[in-house]
């Protein structure tokens, strides 16, 4: 496979490009990707770090959202999650996500995981998750944009969760399954 050309179809929050490659047999076709870089280019894709997902650990507890996403017009269960402005770090990122979107402050971060393509299927977005532990009172976002209600959830009741609904992120589902498996709670 062979990248040949990527032309702009519309620049907008997200950036949608069609992507122009030759397959292994020869033939040309085309692929749409979304990005949420501007200008993109076959040289640079999949190297910026575009996000954080905050796996917040308060107590025995961890907190999970619930958020309404317009693309699926629904609540869904999820991390605390969110850009990184120009000139952070993921560190600080996560740090400032987790208080804006929850009021918690972060103690000291646990540990963060290798950047990961979020859906390289559809974008080249990489997202780093990083695990915090956290303290403070809950309370939503001020975000007129965003609508976020956070809880915190024994492991028994993240089982639940996984076990009950399918309105949860594919990240966050993984997520809760490693911390259950990690505690041997599954």
């Amino acid at each position: 496979m062979e990248i040949k050309n990527i032309k702009t179809r519309y620049d907008g929050y997200l950036h949608m490009y069609e992507i122009e490659y030759e397959n292994s047999e020869g033939e040309k076709r085309s692929y749409d990707t979304v990005s949420r870089q501007k200008g993109l280019d076959k040289e640079h894709m999949g190297e910026k770090i575009d996000g954080v997902m905050i796996v917040p650990i308060v107590g025995n507890k961890v907190l999970l959202s619930r958020e309404f996403r317009i693309p699926v017009n629904r609540y869904i269960y999820n991390f605390p999650a969110g850009l990184i402005d120009s000139g952070e770090t993921v560190a600080q990122a996560a740090v400032r996500e987790l208080r804006e979107e929850t009021g918690l402050e972060a103690e000291h971060i646990l540990f963060t995981l290798p950047p990961a393509f979020s859906s390289a299927g559809m974008t080249d977005e990489r997202v780093a998750v990083v695990f915090v532990k956290a303290k403070g009172e809950i309370i939503g976002s001020d975000n007129i944009n965003e609508d976020i209600t956070s809880e915190l959830y024994t492991k028994e009741e993240l089982k639940e969760i996984l076990e009950s609904t399918s309105d949860i992120c594919s990240k966050t589902q993984l997520v809760c399954l490693y911390l259950l498996l990690a505690e041997g709670t599954v």
